[in-house]
Formats: structure tokens, sequence, C-alpha cells
């Protein structure tokens, strides 16, 4: 969409973590995909697949981009 921007505003782990189970966008060894953290990151099954859904070595995560001015 035109005109539409978004922010990246990765967030290192050792900084912290999102709340548990806040569906989030993150960076680890095999790329970049939404997950969640609740004692480990959940891979989310769409667009993606990471065996059970566990995924390691995490290294930065983000807020999901707004979707705001998309069409």
């Amino acid at each position: 969409a035109s005109g539409v921007s978004v922010e990246w505003n990765w967030q290192r782990v050792e900084d912290g973590l999102p709340p548990d189970r806040e569906r989030v966008l993150v960076s680890y060894e095999d790329g970049v995909c939404a997950a969640t953290y609740n004692s480990d990151w959940q891979c989310d099954p769409v667009g993606s697949y990471a065996g059970d859904g566990c995924i390691f070595d995490v290294t930065h995560w983000m807020p999901l981009p707004s979707t705001e001015g998309l069409e």
C-alpha cells in the first residue's frame, strides 16, 4: 500500500522478553516468524514450520507491526 511504513523495533532477548503468550515477531537462526513465549518459544504454524513448533536460538523479538492503513 502506498504511503504505509513499518517501524522495526527489534528488542534483544538479553534485554527482556515479551509478556507471556503475546504474539510477536522473532528473529532466530533459521529466519523470522511470528511466535509466542511461555517458558519457551513457539512458532506459529501459519506460514512456517519448525518441527513441533518450538524454536531455539531466538536473538531478537518485536511487537507485531500495525496493520493500520493497509487495504
